[in-house]
């Protein structure tokens, strides 16, 4: 590993959007076992058995809100890191579009960007 590099730990978040709700989070249910952890009015909440945030989440066409899947995206994935602020330093300084500010939550802490694949991936930090 390069000095520098942005080290992953794992992938703790998965996100799709969907007309297919229901469909989907049985999926992730019924036939994958994730544990359900949550249901909202245009997404629901499963945990992937990697860690205590770490979430497979499926959002309705309709979901809109950026803080959590952007509106132009349809699959995403995060990559867990250890230092956030690292991580969107050297995203930068590597010439990688990072799309909106960090959004600091009270056990996720993550940002967007867009890969040279055009797609939008996201970068994580679980808090302590």
């Amino acid at each position: 590993m390069v000095e520098g590099d942005v080290r992953v730990r794992r992938i703790g978040y998965l996100g799709v959007r969907t007309d297919k709700v229901p469909e989907m989070t049985a999926f992730f249910r019924d036939v994958l076992g994730l544990e359900a952890v949550g249901e909202q009015e245009t997404m629901t909440f499963s945990r992937l058995p990697t860690g205590e945030f770490d979430f497979a989440e499926v959002f309705s066409a309709e979901h809109d809100d950026e803080r959590l899947i952007r509106n132009d995206v349809d699959f995403q994935i995060a990559f867990i890191v250890d230092d956030i602020d690292e991580a969107r330093r050297e995203c930068e300084a590597a010439g990688v579009e990072l799309l909106g500010d960090v959004v600091r939550g009270k056990n996720i802490t993550w940002f967007f960007l867009r890969a040279p694949d055009g797609r939008t991936y996201a970068v994580e930090q679980v808090l302590d």
